[in-house]
């Protein structure tokens, strides 16, 4: 395991430089914990506002755009566009379509509303006071066909306002803040991984270094195996420390039902971005400032995936174009698989999850491509 020390080593001697990326990773992560948990309190002191599409004009989106105005700030569109720019520049917190022939297919209990929000507690809480009211609203009307709309409403009005009380005190700005935190530990672990892990291969790959460790004894699959020993050991070290910080923030979230799926989900990308960063070691190599190209790359790839992948902003608000773009990426698919885990089934995460797999398979077989051909030359 000689070679697996020498990695070892080496990185024990960037501990200054692995320090200085942690703590400024750290220190974010832990001022925006701080935010979100005041969210409450922000909540409690602002007021809410929807933009909202009505395509319908029946009595039930009437009740609903009635509802809503007494309960929040709603500003009413013509144009979807212009309600979507709405809510990417954050003067909306959530938007609301009715499509045409709502209210006859709601009645028929199939009726569904088109509604995107920010990954705010604000978007959070009004997404589910519609649901509930949706909801009770189908109640009352199966309960009773003969009894109207309006009066529907008025036997409501006191339950809703019981709803928002009861939500509010539960656990959605824990979720908010848990998921925000995640999709923002998507990036760091990226950043870090692609920064510590090549920069250390890079120097084992040296031309010099790696042709005499060729003409030692033991064999080139050897030395490679214990180089990707080495940066995988590294890699486990980060997502563990990271586990322990989840579990000492969120111990609610990571000790539930739903835990072990955080975690696997979270180690399959972590698997992903370790894979990244070999083949990144890899095709550095051949410049003439490895590092310097290193840091260029790590940063474009890292900052330019949590940008586009939903990182730092909901999925939800970046275009279609940009979406598309950012699906070629890990960090959205993992980003995807948060969400989904919260909202989605079980089948819908594991394409998720396959998707990473065949990102650590392409990145894999990319990585022994490309040392073949390294092999070959040095030989």
């Amino acid at each position: 395991m000689q070679v697996f020390k020498l990695y070892w080593k080496l990185t024990r001697s960037k501990w200054k430089t692995f320090l200085l990326y942690l703590l400024i990773y750290l220190s974010v992560f832990a001022l925006m914990i701080g935010f979100r948990n005041d969210s409450a309190t922000h909540y409690e002191a602002s007021t809410v506002v929807i933009g909202v599409i009505d395509e319908d004009h029946s009595e039930l989106s009437g009740l609903l755009k009635d509802y809503l105005e007494k309960t929040h700030q709603v500003v009413f569109y013509e144009d979807a566009h212009e309600m979507q720019d709405g809510l990417f520049y954050q003067y909306l917190n959530l938007t609301l379509h009715i499509p045409d022939g709502f209210e006859e297919a709601f009645l028929d209990g199939q009726g569904e509303l088109d509604y995107q929000g920010n990954q705010g507690l604000s978007a959070s809480l009004a997404s589910r006071n519609i649901a509930f009211y949706l909801e009770k609203m189908y109640a009352l009307h199966r309960q009773d066909p003969q009894l109207g709309l309006s009066a529907q409403q008025e036997i409501l009005l006191p339950i809703l306002s019981q709803q928002v009380t009861v939500d509010f005190s539960q656990s959605n700005q824990d979720q908010s803040s848990f998921v925000s935190a995640l999709n923002y530990l998507s990036y760091v672990i990226m950043a870090l991984l692609t920064t510590m892990i090549s920069s250390c291969l890079i120097e084992m790959r040296d031309p010099q270094s790696y042709t005499r460790m060729l003409a030692s004894p033991m064999s080139a699959k050897r030395i490679t195996l214990e180089l990707l020993l080495g940066a995988g050991s590294f890699a486990l070290v980060i997502l563990f420390a990271f586990s322990l910080i989840l579990m000492r923030f969120f111990p609610a979230e990571i000790f539930s039902s739903q835990g072990a799926l955080w975690l696997c989900h979270l180690g399959i990308y972590t698997l992903a971005c370790y894979t990244l960063s070999v083949l990144l070691s890899h095709l550095v190599t051949r410049f003439r400032h490895p590092k310097d190209v290193l840091t260029m790359l790590s940063q474009l790839i890292s900052l330019g995936s949590a940008f586009l992948g939903g990182a730092f902003l909901s999925q939800s608000l970046i275009n279609s174009t940009m979406s598309r773009i950012a699906s070629f990426t890990p960090l959205y698919w993992y980003v995807k698989g948060n969400t989904l885990i919260q909202t989605g089934t079980f089948s819908e995460l594991a394409v998720c999850w396959g998707l990473l797999a065949l990102f650590t398979l392409a990145f894999a077989l990319l990585t022994m491509y490309v040392n073949f051909h390294d092999l070959a030359r040095h030989q």
